[in-house]
């Protein structure tokens, strides 16, 4: 039995041959692959997934212009609240984990959500990182790209200590409690 594809015919045992030649079956196979992972994904997290975003978590409330921050009592308060409501933290490459198998997805969290943290102020070692792991939190921190900037002024105040961002074995304390990561710029603008 023959089968046509245009003009050639091509016997079964030679039919992937032909469609290799004419396709290529990578491509192909790895959209199909795209596709299922979404469905999936959308499966078993059809909603979206919160992405909360903090800066600084302040001893005490900080005289700044933008007031980008929440103190270490009321971040507390937020940490057990999402506790008590059974809320999981994810990062992104969590979820690009669980998208593409590397990760089962019947351990994909029942109610997902990602912390973030922006600009990598020193207060977020001392006073967020061990709330976070007491209550089994992990996230993602943004980080300036320039490493060698010790303070952030963008938002400057009166407090000038409000504004050290962290040292490299801060961050370091970070990476190795599981926490991703990334860079909005070099400097603040």
């Amino acid at each position: 039995e023959l089968y046509a594809y245009g003009t050639v015919k091509a016997a079964p045992e030679n039919v992937l041959t032909e469609l290799a030649r004419i396709h290529d079956l990578n491509a192909i196979w790895q959209k199909f692959l795209d596709i299922y992972s979404s469905a999936s994904m959308r499966k078993i997290s059809p909603g979206t997934i919160p992405v909360l975003m903090y800066h600084r978590v302040s001893d005490a409330p900080i005289a700044t212009k933008h007031r980008t921050f929440v103190t270490k009592k009321n971040f507390k308060k937020h940490l057990r609240f999402f506790a008590l409501r059974g809320l999981q933290s994810i990062t992104f490459q969590d979820y690009l984990a669980f998208s593409s198998g590397d990760i089962p997805l019947q351990e994909f969290p029942r109610k997902p959500f990602i912390l973030t943290f922006d600009d990598g102020y020193e207060d977020n070692c001392r006073n967020m990182l061990p709330l976070a792991q007491k209550y089994g939190y992990r996230g993602v921190m943004f980080l300036l790209g320039d490493f060698s900037a010790r303070g952030n002024f963008w938002d400057a105040g009166e407090d000038a200590e409000a504004n050290r961002l962290m040292t490299t074995e801060q961050k370091r304390a970070f990476v190795d409690d599981g926490w991703e990561m990334g860079a909005p710029t070099l400097p603040h603008p």
